[in-house]
């Protein structure tokens, strides 16, 4: 049978055989219970983070990210066009795409700082 809690009912669920076990007061087949319940419970917040994280690189992809910037964040725009921009250039929408801020997009949205070896040798 597939485990379909939430994250938050899952935590909860293995937060309660912790503190269940931790008292102590459980007998040795209660225990060992409560413990396979417990390890359940946090698998299934695995698999739910998991999946959550697989969003966001997808989303990362399609429509670009948030990065580190050295004085701030800067958007980094998606490495290949995305849905959205295929949509917005369609609508005729282009204008309401997001910006790169100057220099980003000629040096590869590394903000140039790469030290591969590549690049202005002379």
């Amino acid at each position: 049978m597939e485990d379909s809690r939430s994250f938050e009912v899952a935590f909860a669920a293995a937060e309660g055989a912790v503190e269940a076990l931790e008292r102590g007061e459980l007998t040795l087949d209660d225990s060992v219970r409560r413990y396979e319940d417990g390890f359940k419970a946090l698998r299934r917040c695995y698999e739910v983070l998991r999946s959550y994280e697989k969003r966001i690189e997808v989303l990362g992809s399609e429509l670009g990210a948030v990065a580190e910037g050295a004085e701030e964040p800067v958007w980094k725009p998606a490495s290949s066009s995305s849905l959205l921009r295929g949509a917005l250039e369609a609508a005729g929408r282009d204008e309401d795409l997001p910006r790169v801020r100057e220099g980003d997009e000629a040096e590869g949205g590394e903000g140039g700082t790469g030290g591969d070896g590549e690049g202005d040798d002379a």
